[in-house]
């Protein structure tokens, strides 16, 4: 094995945020129809309680967190950073995440979402360009062919 360190070029805040952008388009294609299809109009009514069950819970939570962690682990992109030629890799070996690495990574969006999203725009100010998540969980995101 070389000793050689691999030299990636890192994805920044912006285009990260548009690959977000374009991933949650993408699964708001997907889970609005067939929400409207369950619960019809209602759906978007704010008095309502009746959506706040099982399909709202699959379709708006456990699907999203599945499609993610699948993609992370098959391509090592989501729909939207393969757009854009991103990928999301283990820091220190450069290959795809471990399964734990994934499912930490996207519950640890979170936390960066918290305090004014400022795990997020710290990517903006890190070397590597890593938000909070990517920091806890051993994670770059980095331009493919990098």
């Amino acid at each position: 094995m070389s000793d050689e360190v691999k030299e990636y070029q890192y994805a920044g805040f912006w285009l990260r945020f548009v690959a977000v952008f374009i991933d949650a388009l993408l699964i708001s294609v997907v889970t609005l129809p067939l929400l409207l299809m369950i619960y019809g109009m209602s759906y978007f009514e704010t008095s309502s309680e009746s959506f706040a069950g099982l399909w709202d819970a699959l379709l708006q939570s456990v699907l999203p967190i599945a499609l993610t962690i699948f993609f992370w682990q098959k391509y090592r992109a989501t729909p939207g950073k393969l757009a854009l030629k991103l990928e999301v890799i283990d820091e220190k070996t450069g290959g795809t995440m471990s399964f734990w690495q994934s499912v930490g990574r996207y519950f640890c969006y979170v936390l960066s979402g918290l305090i004014l999203m400022l795990g997020f725009i710290w990517a903006a100010f890190d070397k590597k360009k890593r938000a909070l998540h990517d920091i806890i969980c051993g994670t770059v995101v980095v331009k493919r062919g990098s």
